[in-house]
């Protein structure tokens, strides 16, 4: 996992030093948001963030916001070249790595969605992506890594998805499909 977020960084590093921004100054804060500040008032109570086990961190850059959910939170002020260096060695790290990638690339206009939707949004969000992987890539199998319930939803019902899920309170739930367990703290969603 540590490579995936290893290649991630040197692609914004490239794309961030193009647009001279790597001595520019990014604030990214985690101060605890309300469920309502973060996702607004889904009908839905299956979210991570109103059990308590992630908080929400926000990346300022020039007044564009990216977020970045977490279970390993803190504030934190520097240069993007400041973010690119940080050691990518824990979720505090890598959560102000993801804020900041999202903030950048929503100043620079290549990215709309930084900040988590609220309310029915993220309904409307995973009709979306299946919508869009079905147009793209047809039926593929799929492995998402994060719990998200209505993004692990929406492709359960329409395409075939293998997900794991990393909260051991997860781990047997029964989410319209199958559920395999698999290592401690992990179980393997089978649609």
């Amino acid at each position: 996992m540590t490579q995936i977020y290893e290649n991630i960084k040197e692609k914004a590093k490239a794309l961030f030093e193009t647009h001279q921004f790597l001595n520019e100054s990014v604030t990214v804060t985690a101060r605890a948001l309300s469920v309502t500040e973060a996702i607004g008032n889904p009908e839905d109570d299956d979210y991570p963030i109103q059990k308590g086990k992630e908080k929400l961190m926000q990346a300022d850059f020039k007044s564009s916001f990216g977020q970045a959910f977490t279970d390993h939170f803190g504030n934190f002020k520097g240069s993007v070249k400041d973010v690119l260096d940080l050691p990518l060695t824990n979720n505090f790290h890598r959560a102000i790595l993801v804020s900041t990638i999202n903030a950048v690339m929503r100043h620079l206009t290549l990215l709309d969605n930084t900040v988590h939707c609220h309310d029915d949004e993220p309904i409307e969000c995973a009709a979306g992506l299946v919508a869009y992987i079905r147009a793209h890539y047809g039926r593929p199998k799929i492995t998402q890594i994060g719990l998200q319930p209505r993004i692990l939803f929406f492709p359960c019902v329409l395409l075939t998805l293998t997900r794991t899920i990393s909260e051991q309170t997860n781990t047997g739930l029964w989410w319209k499909g199958r559920i395999r367990p698999g290592r401690p703290w992990t179980g393997v969603i089978s649609c």
